[in-house]
């Protein structure tokens, strides 16, 4: 997964979230926090898919100091499939 936009404040991280357990079910609570900033403002995470799954996901800046969503990745949301 990768944020290409992810500029970020001191104190701010990009996460990803959306609609399967892996992403959290749309639950900021539970997103996947992205780690890879070798490219900033490109964030990058990986993470491990069932097979045969459709997903949508978006990418979100939040506050590490209370979680508040700063603002979300605009346009439509990513999706793709995996098969089998």
């Amino acid at each position: 997964m990768r944020c290409d936009q992810g500029k970020t404040e001191k104190g701010e991280r990009v996460y990803a979230v959306g609609s399967s357990l892996e992403l959290g079910d749309w639950s900021k609570a539970r997103a996947v926090r992205l780690t890879d900033v070798s490219q900033y403002p490109r964030w990058q995470g990986q993470n491990e898919w069932p097979e045969g799954g459709h997903y949508e996901w978006k990418c979100n800046v939040r506050s590490e100091q209370d979680a508040t969503v700063v603002r979300w990745q605009s346009g439509d949301n990513t999706s793709f499939s995996i098969r089998r």
